[in-house]
């Protein structure tokens, strides 16, 4: 047997439905993905204050330029 979806009610949603939707909303988008994307910006300062530069020399790398 299937499941039907439910209908909405007769008289619609109800008007403070909508903002209580939108505050749960915002606070998934706050906690799934601005949150995550805070913490690994953070986290990519922290590694790179900490690592060393790396010299490439004056051919930056490139083996086929000129000296």
């Amino acid at each position: 047997m299937t499941a039907r979806p439910l209908a909405p009610p007769i008289g619609g949603l109800p008007p403070d439905l909508a903002m209580v939707e939108a505050a749960w909303l915002a606070l998934w988008r706050t906690f799934w993905l601005d949150l995550p994307l805070a913490w690994a910006s953070e986290m990519d300062r922290f590694l790179f204050r900490w690592m060393p530069a790396v010299d490439d020399g004056p051919a930056g790398g490139r083996s086929d330029a000129p000296d």
